[in-house]
């Protein structure tokens, strides 16, 4: 078992930047097609295609690995030559699948589902808050997590996925229309209720409470990354040789398309 502080969802998520999907028949393992990719995480393993739309899935799976850090595993647990220490990050990593706070399963996969998650936030935006913009049809949109707020240039620094095919920063004016700034709470219907999830639609994705959790060092959360894709890289070859993290581009909200659904 690994011994650290747990992780924060918006190190995970720069941890992906650069992170490209495959065009053709093959997905990049990081996204879909893998026991680790963001699809299988958020319970969606038949989603094998990463064109797929997963800027939904991608947050989810940011919320999955957090809850799977905060009980101090890492990804390379799972292959640890210690068979016990593997063993029990196979069932930690079961463990916060089944048990992260996340919107319901049969709409996880829609950036609005994170409209009515957890509590509003956009009185007071904080880094690592999931912001929703509009895109495409009412019903659609798109989902990003809050990296900074840039004061002085009147705009947000988001991270999100499925950005000109690919996981990369992007840039919302603060006078551009946001649907939402959600934060996290205890996934208890109790507290969800509470904070304002509509009764209706809510389903408690876990008994326990659900609690900020530390922040890890960027370099360990990039670790993290790091061993996501070697661990795909197992199964599916040179796949990941698209995906270049340290050129990803900065993508500017008003100009550039952003990914839906």
């Amino acid at each position: 078992m690994t011994t650290t502080a747990v992780l924060l969802r918006l190190e995970i998520f720069r941890g992906w930047i650069g992170e490209k999907e495959v065009p053709g028949d093959h997905a990049n393992p990081v996204i879909a097609g893998t026991p680790t990719s963001w699809f299988s995480l958020v319970r969606h393993p038949e989603v094998t295609s990463d064109e797929v739309a997963n800027c939904a899935g991608a947050v989810g799976a940011s919320l999955v690995l957090e809850t799977f850090g905060r009980a101090g595993y890492a990804l390379a647990d799972l292959d640890s030559t210690d068979p016990v220490t593997a063993a029990t990050a196979e069932e930690a990593l079961a463990e916060a699948i089944a048990h992260a706070p996340l919107p319901p399963l049969d709409t996880r996969l829609l950036a609005r589902t994170y409209t009515n998650f957890g509590i509003d936030a956009r009185a007071n935006p904080q880094p690592d808050d999931i912001v929703v913009v509009p895109r495409g049809a009412s019903w659609q949109g798109h989902v990003m997590l809050l990296d900074e707020m840039q004061s002085g240039l009147r705009r947000y620094k988001c991270v999100g996925a499925n950005q000109r095919d690919m996981t990369s920063i992007a840039y919302v004016s603060f006078n551009a229309e946001i649907v939402g700034i959600r934060r996290p709470v205890a996934a208890t219907t109790k507290d969800l209720l509470a904070a304002g999830s509509k009764a209706g639609v809510l389903r408690a994705s876990a008994s326990k409470p659900w609690a900020e959790p530390e922040r890890m060092s960027v370099m360990r959360c990039r670790a993290i990354s790091s061993v996501a894709r070697t661990r795909s890289k197992k199964i599916s070859g040179p796949l990941l040789s698209r995906s270049k993290g340290a050129n990803a581009p900065n993508i500017d909200h008003s100009a550039v398309p952003l990914g839906h659904v």
